[in-house]
């Protein structure tokens, strides 16, 4: 019997905002007992039960869609959906088209009850903004770790005027930071990055305004979005010299 730990369905959002400079990128650091604890990632986490139902009843994107796009067989709307989930709970940012005044304490509720995630959408008739994410990249971590996760990765823009605020419990802090100042970072070992997070950060910084971020961003999944196995040689050896050369991904 093999000991292979099974990879969990998992959602990430970059949310990236314009600046009179370099866009910036929404990354929140880990408590150390938590999965890559202690590195700055982008908000996310597992799938939940219910991830699925809260989308469905939004509307704002089919079923159809987002299983085409994803390339699955069904189940596409929950990665929407927790990726947006994740966002609320773990930054404060709630992706909805309209603006929900009592955002705060239905994050409560959330974090501290363990409401589930479609009743508190149902109840507050919340149009999550789904089809303001797009789908860019998908990562599967090595057989070879004891946690490991099948995760995809999408863009949002984000225009809003909440700032993001740290869960505290998974997550400690977050801030806004250009791909590139975040690299620089790293590289003083100020702050640490886990590999999927550096070379997507590595891609990301070849874009200087935000449109031209989110055009490439659209683009994505029109061209067919590869999985990334890492554990592959031939596949983390070119992705490495990505990391070490400042190629764009």
């Amino acid at each position: 019997m093999s000991d292979t730990a099974e990879a969990r369905p998992s959602s990430t959002v970059i949310l990236a905002r314009a600046t009179e400079n370099e866009p910036e990128l929404l990354m929140v650091k880990r408590h150390a007992s938590s999965s890559f604890g202690g590195a700055w990632v982008f908000p996310g986490g597992v799938l939940d039960a219910d991830d699925e139902a809260a989308a469905a009843r939004c509307g704002a994107l089919s079923a159809e869609a987002a299983n085409e796009t994803l390339a699955v067989d069904a189940g596409g709307l929950a990665y929407y959906s927790a990726a947006i989930r994740e966002l609320f709970e773990e930054t404060g940012i709630l992706l909805a088209d309209d603006e929900t005044p009592d955002a705060p304490a239905l994050r409560s509720s959330l974090l501290d009850g363990g409401r589930p995630w479609a009743e508190v959408v149902a109840e507050r008739d919340i149009k999550l903004s789904l089809s303001a994410l797009c789908y860019v990249s998908y990562w599967i971590t090595p057989r070879t770790l004891p946690k490991r996760y099948s995760t995809r990765f999408f863009i949002a823009e984000y225009e809003g005027r909440t700032e993001p605020e740290a869960c505290g419990g998974e997550v400690l802090d977050c801030r806004w930071l250009s791909a590139r100042h975040a690299l620089e970072l790293a590289d003083e070992g100020r702050i640490e990055l886990h590999f999927p997070t550096r070379i997507t950060l590595q891609g990301l910084a070849g874009h200087k305004t935000i449109q031209a971020l989110m055009q490439w961003a659209r683009c994505q999944a029109n061209r067919g979005v590869p999985c990334i196995f890492p554990e592959l040689p031939e596949e983390r050896a070119v992705l490495e010299a990505v990391a070490r050369g400042g190629q764009q991904a």
